[in-house]
């Protein structure tokens, strides 16, 4: 959800965006419409923290994962940031068929440092999964070699946009954050 209450911004006297307020909700698609100079861009900048507010305040709660299947549906090109840094970006196909393997482990940090020590890159996510840039066989021969058991273990192809995108986010989310 993204609530902005009372938002004002000032350039040298003039008033670029004056005491404006709206919710977007969860789940629904907002437009933001206006005329050039209307104050829509100098908004979206301080919603997202490039310019600071005279007054008032912008939230955004984090992304809701379920509006990754409308994402999924109409995007074209992508960019997943996560703490300031770009995680993924490129077509929608060209990330979704780079996904790699999906593992998940009773000791998931073992075979994120098993995997990096035979060489494969691995994301670490906060929800126990590991995804790996290497086919299944591999990754589950660097496991059994490891001693590390697997819970799940598949090719990360097809599992979709909400699932490379909560594996790549899970470790960068945080919660509210306010301009």
């Amino acid at each position: 959800m993204i609530t902005v209450e009372s938002l004002t911004r000032r350039y040298a006297g003039f008033a670029a965006v004056d005491h404006i307020s709206f919710t977007a909700l969860p789940g629904r698609v907002t437009g933001f419409l206006g005329p050039n100079g209307a104050g829509k861009s100098t908004t979206m900048r301080v919603m997202v923290g490039l310019t600071a507010p005279t007054s008032g305040s912008a939230t955004i709660d984090v992304l809701s994962s379920h509006l990754l299947h409308e994402i999924e549906v109409i995007a074209d090109d992508l960019v997943v940031i996560g703490n300031g840094k770009i995680l993924a970006a490129g077509t929608k196909a060209e990330l979704l068929a780079a996904a790699g393997t999906f593992a998940r482990s009773t000791s998931p940090r073992d075979l994120a440092h098993a995997l990096e020590r035979a060489g494969i890159a691995s994301a670490l996510a906060g929800d126990g999964s590991v995804r790996a840039d290497a086919d299944p066989a591999r990754v589950g021969t660097v496991a059994l070699t490891a001693g590390i058991a697997l819970t799940e273990l598949r090719s990360a192809e097809g599992t979709g946009l909400e699932d490379m995108f909560l594996s790549l986010t899970a470790d960068t989310q945080r919660e509210g954050v306010t301009a």
